[in-house]
C-alpha cells in the first residue's frame, strides 16, 4: 500500500512540475525559447532570449548568476531624435528575463542633427560590475549635445549605478563631456571612467557611485582602461599615447611613449600615437605584463610587452595588420591579440589571434578566425579553468554573418566554429564561468542568444 502511494505521489508532482515551471518563467519575466540540438558539443545553442531593439553591451556578475544586456531604441520624432534604453537582468543558468528597467540611455538636447551616438567602438567596457558590491556600471549617455559654434561635444556624460541582485537602479553620477570606458577594481573598492572629450580619468566609489577623485590629462583623448588590481596601476590609452595611474588615489603617475620613435621610420608611419581611437590593452596579474597593441598607421600595428608595475617596456614587434582587441589568460599566461589582415579586396582574408607568451612576449601561435573577405570586428573572452578562448567574429563587409569560434589556449587549436548569424556591436559578448554559458547579443532581431560551453 505504501508502495502505491508513492508511485501515486510521484505521478502527481511529474504532472504538475511543467505548470509550475511555467508559472516561476510567468514570475521571472518569461521563459525563452530552448534550443535542442541534435548533438551536443561545445557551443550548443541553448536558448534565444528577446530583449529590446539594439543591444549592444554584455555584462555578468557570476557571483549572483545574472547577465545584464544593455539595448537602445532610438527614433525620429517630427525632425528630432529621440529614444530610450533598456537594461535587461537574465538569469544566467537558465537564460530567463528576470528584470527589464527603462533607462534614458540617449540624452536629447534638439534637432536630430545636435547630437553624437553614444554608443562606443567594440573593445571599450561599456559596462562593468563589481561583485563585492554587488554593483553594475554603465556609460548610459557620452554626451549627446554638441556645441554649435566649436563643434566640440559639451556633453553631459552619465554612469548609471545598479543592484546585481534586483536590478534595481542606485544612483547617476553626471561625468563630464564623454564617458567611454568604465572598469572596476574590486579589491580598492573603485570604479574608473574615461572621458575623452573632457580629457579626465573619474575614480567613483564602487558601492554608491560618488565621485573620489578626478585626474585631468589634458589634450590626451583617453578612451580604454586596462588595470593591475595586484600592483594598483591602471594604464589608460588615448590618441596621445598611454598613461599609468595609482589605483588607490587616482593620481597620474607616469606618461608612457608608445615606443613607436625606433619604428616609425623603417615602417614610413609617421604618427607615433594611436591612430584610432584606441590602442587595445589587456593586464596578466599573474605574470606582472601589460600588452599594449596599437596602430601605427592603417596596415601596421606595434605590440609592446611592459612591465604592469613600473609602464617599462620590455619587448617590441611589429605587426603587419591593424588591432580589434586584446585579452588574458592569467592561468595559462597568454595573451590573445585579434588582428585583421591589410586589405587588398580579397575574398580570402582570414581574421586572425595571435597567442603570445605573457612572461616574454613571443607569439607562440597564430590561429585564424574566420574568413572574412575584409575588416572585421570581434570580442573575445577566455574561460581559465577549461582553458579555451572564445571569439565573436563579424565580418564588416557581411552583416549579419558573424561566427563563434572556441580555441584551444594551449595548442591554438580551433575546436569549433557556430555560425550565429547575428550582428554584433560594441563589448558584444558576456560569459559566465560557473553556469557555463556564453551570451550574444544581436543587434537587428533584438535578441541575446545563450550557448552551451560545458562540453
Amino acid at each position: 500500500m505504501r508502495r502505491t502511494m508513492l508511485l501515486a505521489f510521484a505521478l502527481v508532482v511529474a504532472c504538475a512540475r511543467p505548470a509550475l515551471d511555467h508559472m516561476s518563467a510567468a514570475q521571472a519575466g518569461g521563459r525563452p525559447s530552448q534550443s535542442q540540438p541534435s548533438s551536443r558539443g561545445i557551443l550548443s545553442p541553448f536558448a534565444t532570449i528577446q530583449v529590446d531593439r539594439n543591444p549592444f553591451a554584455l555584462a555578468d556578475d557570476e557571483r549572483r548568476g545574472h547577465v545584464f544586456v544593455v539595448s537602445s531604441s532610438r527614433r525620429n520624432r517630427g525632425g528630432q531624435l529621440v529614444g530610450s534604453g533598456h537594461i535587461t537582468m537574465l538569469d544566467a543558468p537558465t537564460g530567463h528575463l528576470l528584470r527589464t528597467v527603462t533607462e534614458p540611455l540617449i540624452s536629447y538636447y534638439g534637432s536630430a542633427g545636435d547630437y553624437t551616438s553614444f554608443m562606443s567602438p567594440p573593445n571599450l567596457e561599456e559596462t562593468a560590475v563589481d561583485a563585492h558590491t554587488g554593483r553594475l556600471f554603465v556609460i548610459l549617455s557620452v554626451g549627446t549635445r554638441v556645441d554649435k559654434t566649436t563643434a566640440h561635444v559639451a556633453g553631459p556624460g552619465i554612469v548609471g549605478v545598479f543592484d546585481t541582485q534586483s536590478g534595481a537602479p542606485v544612483s547617476t553620477v553626471t561625468l563630464g563631456k564623454t564617458p567611454r570606458s568604465v572598469m572596476v577594481d574590486e579589491r580598492r573598492g573603485h570604479v574608473f571612467v574615461t572621458d575623452s572629450a573632457g580629457g579626465a580619468v573619474y575614480m567613483l566609489d564602487a558601492t554608491t557611485g560618488a565621485l573620489l577623485h578626478t585626474t585631468h590629462v589634458g589634450y590626451f583623448f583617453p578612451v580604454t582602461l586596462a588595470l593591475d588590481r595586484r600592483r594598483g596601476r591602471v594604464f589608460v590609452s588615448g590618441q596621445r599615447g598611454l598613461i599609468m595611474l595609482d589605483a588607490t588615489t587616482g593620481a597620474l603617475l607616469r606618461r608612457l611613449p608608445l615606443g613607436t620613435r625606433d619604428v616609425c621610420g623603417k615602417y614610413g608611419c609617421n604618427r607615433g600615437n594611436c591612430v584610432q581611437p584606441f590602442c587595445s590593452l589587456a593586464v596578466d596579474e599573474s605574470a606582472g605584463r601589460l600588452i599594449v597593441d596599437s596602430a601605427l598607421d592603417s596596415v601596421t600595428t606595434l605590440v609592446t610587452l611592459r612591465d604592469s608595475n613600473t609602464g617599462a617596456i620590455l619587448r617590441s614587434s611589429v605587426v603587419q595588420a591593424t588591432p580589434y582587441g586584446a585579452v588574458a589568460d592569467a592561468t595559462a599566461r597568454r595573451f590573445f591579440l585579434f588582428h585583421n589582415p591589410p586589405y587588398d579586396n580579397s575574398n580570402d582574408m582570414h581574421a586572425m589571434v595571435s597567442i603570445l607568451d605573457s612572461h616574454n612576449g613571443r607569439v607562440v601561435r597564430t590561429v585564424q578566425v574566420g574568413l572574412v573577405g575584409g575588416a572585421a570586428a570581434a570580442t573575445m573572452a577566455v574561460d581559465e579553468r577549461a582553458g579555451r578562448l572564445f571569439v565573436a567574429v563579424t565580418p564588416t563587409s557581411q552583416p549579419g554573418s558573424a561566427s563563434l569560434v572556441a580555441v584551444d589556449v594551449q595548442s591554438g587549436r580551433v575546436l569549433r566554429t557556430v555560425p550565429i548569424g547575428v550582428n554584433l556591436l560594441g563589448s558584444a559578448i558576456a560569459f559566465d564561468q560557473a553556469a557555463q554559458r556564453i551570451f550574444v547579443p544581436d543587434n537587428v532581431a533584438g535578441t541575446v542568444r545563450a550557448f552551451d560551453t560545458s562540453h
